[in-house]
């Protein structure tokens, strides 16, 4: 509502409100006092009105002239915008809860970045949007918990979705739609309090086809071939978004299938580029996807790209799905500590030795440093290579589906 202005205050103002009409021949000036008040000034009279939302719209009512004291003015303001209120309440004209979203909307999104647009869009599309068919008066916190305990999600998701229909129904206190948010304490219960995880969930190997893969089947092809990649090469997630056609040599002769050399640029230690050498499954697939991303024969710079191809897609294109449907069992850097424990648990039936299965992470080793790296010049990827290709095969063979095995068939 503003600060309020003072007697002295308003007197000055109307004194240049006066010389303004004169000089420009104006009908009227208005100034604002705060607190919902606003003096309407006219060469022939000098009046207070009260403004306020009512239902999202602001309506004006006279309150009298201006021989009344200021402190009174202010006042009467208070008592007809709850006098208003208190008739809205007695005629029950309370909007539907999507009427009301899409009008929240219209104005919250103005303030906010696309990431968050993103996330609340989110939110209503796996929770909010069954109040839909209730009056926003009727959204209370026994309906709150009757709705959410029926979905099947994280705790923290819920939590996230019901701090932003907390956040609107704000909103609708402060435009005139309800008297009061009955929702005010809702984040103190036990269900909607921020679940503290010990580091980043994931599975084992064996159940990433219930609680991954099969969960998320039925996304767009660009994710599903972004989730596989991430799971075949155990890369980070920011260094496949960011991936490069170039960064990719299909013929190089230090792998038998060619390698990914991530720059060390883009990668979290920023010490040595990230060599992945490509299995037989990760080069069919990439071959694949380079062949359909072609438009009028040419290729965007970068492997996930965007609409327009001048920039890798935005990461929450594809965390939103994961959130959605498997973070209460896995999330996307969770499948590099699902390829970690796999390969702990064979590796010494297989020969594999720490060196090679932390350089797939792009780890320094636990017996090297970085300044033996920058000294020993031996490339691993021929070791590389039969670690990925044992965590391929088992992938290929016991996880995937078919939305997920026909993106690197011939």
């Amino acid at each position: 509502m503003g600060k309020k202005i003072t007697d002295l205050e308003l007197k000055s103002k109307i004194k240049e409100a006066l010389k303004e009409i004169k000089e420009k021949q104006l009908k009227e000036k208005r100034i604002g006092c705060g607190g919902g008040l606003v003096c309407v000034v006219t060469l022939s009279a000098i009046s207070y009105h009260a403004r306020f939302p009512v239902n999202g719209k602001y309506t004006t009512r006279l309150i009298g002239s201006n021989k009344m004291s200021l402190a009174n003015a202010f006042k009467k303001a208070i008592e007809l915008k709850e006098e208003c209120q208190k008739e809205n309440i007695r005629t029950g004209n309370y909007p539907l809860f999507k009427k009301f979203w899409n009008d929240f909307r219209c104005e919250y999104d103005k303030t906010i970045s696309r990431d968050r647009i993103f996330n609340v869009n989110s939110f209503y599309n796996t929770i909010l949007h069954f109040f839909d068919d209730f009056r926003i008066n009727e959204i209370t916190p026994p309906l709150v918990c009757s709705i959410t305990d029926k979905i099947n999600t994280s705790q923290n998701n819920k939590r996230n979705a019901i701090a932003s229909l907390k956040q609107a129904l704000d909103y609708a206190v402060n435009y005139g739609y309800l008297p009061a948010n009955q929702l005010n304490a809702i984040m103190k219960l036990p269900q909607f309090k921020k679940v503290k995880t010990d580091g980043y969930k994931f599975v084992t190997a064996d159940k990433l086809k219930d609680c991954f893969f099969s969960l998320l089947s039925r996304e767009p092809k660009t994710a599903r071939v972004f989730y596989l990649l991430l799971a075949l090469t155990a890369c980070r997630k920011t260094e496949i978004r960011l991936l490069e056609w170039d960064w990719i040599d299909f013929s190089s002769n230090k792998s038998k299938y060619g390698v990914i050399t991530v720059p060390k640029e883009t990668t979290k230690t920023k010490a040595i580029d990230h060599v992945i050498p490509m299995t037989t499954t990760i080069r069919q697939l990439l071959l694949n996807w380079k062949e359909e991303s072609l438009i009028d024969n040419e290729l965007s710079k970068y492997v996930f790209a965007n609409a327009s191809g001048d920039k890798p897609i935005y990461e929450r294109y594809f965390d939103t799905p994961v959130t959605r449907y498997t973070s209460q069992y896995i999330v996307l850097h969770g499948l590099r500590k699902s390829y970690r424990t796999f390969i702990s648990e064979h590796m010494k039936e297989q020969g594999f030795n720490e060196t090679e299965i932390e350089l797939v992470l792009n780890h320094v080793p636990f017996n090297k440093s970085v300044v033996n790296l920058t000294y020993d010049k031996y490339e691993y990827t021929k070791e590389q290579y039969a670690v990925l290709e044992y965590w391929n095969d088992y992938l290929v063979k016991n996880c995937l589906t078919e939305e997920y095995l026909c993106l690197f068939s011939n």
